[in-house]
């Protein structure tokens, strides 16, 4: 956002309302941000941000490539080797926020190349990023993504909103809800 009064900057603030921090950096540095890159570049960027949900690991990644990931950085390994160095540079890739199950979902030792690996299969072997773009409904975009293997109730939802967040998919959040499973104690 440059300050300037646009459609842009208004359905920004208007998104950013109510937010958590990590989702706004979400919203102002992966969903809105303005280098070039295509549709299906940003679905894939918005779900690697989400997964990680890690600001010190994003501006890393985009700090060792040069710009944003883009799905060829899948393709030839850029994306992965990046991760690599954040994590020797960082120590941690992932948020405590919130504990995601990932060792050996793809055959891999390391929790973020089984996640590299959930990536290559969405956005490069099924081409997600296409399928998201056509998609109906908030449903269908949150059925699309827990088709995934690492992509539970609480994951496929969670990155339904985030990506609902961007100009690229807009439906009513009223329409559709999808609790997680909780623990509750009495």
């Amino acid at each position: 956002m440059d300050g300037r009064p646009n459609s842009t900057n208004l359905q920004i603030l208007q998104r950013l309302s109510g937010a958590d921090r990590v989702s706004q950096y979400l919203i102002r540095h992966v969903a809105y941000h303005d280098e070039p890159c295509s549709s299906e570049d940003r679905l894939f960027q918005i779900v690697a941000f989400r997964t990680f949900s890690k600001i010190d690991t994003w501006r890393s990644v985009r700090q060792l490539l040069g710009r944003y990931p883009k799905i060829q950085d899948l393709s030839d390994g850029s994306f992965s080797k990046a991760l690599q160095r954040a994590r020797e540079t960082n120590g941690r890739l992932y948020t405590g926020a919130f504990i995601l199950c990932a060792t050996n979902a793809y055959g891999k030792s390391l929790k973020y190349l089984n996640h590299v690996e959930l990536f290559r299969h969405m956005f490069v072997r099924e081409r997600l990023g296409v399928r998201l773009l056509e998609a109906k409904s908030l449903q269908a975009i949150y059925e699309l993504l827990h088709e995934y293997p690492l992509m539970g109730d609480f994951m496929s939802y969670q990155t339904a909103i985030d990506l609902n967040y961007s100009a690229l998919i807009n439906f009513s959040e009223d329409e559709f809800t999808q609790p997680g499973r909780a623990l509750c104690v009495v």
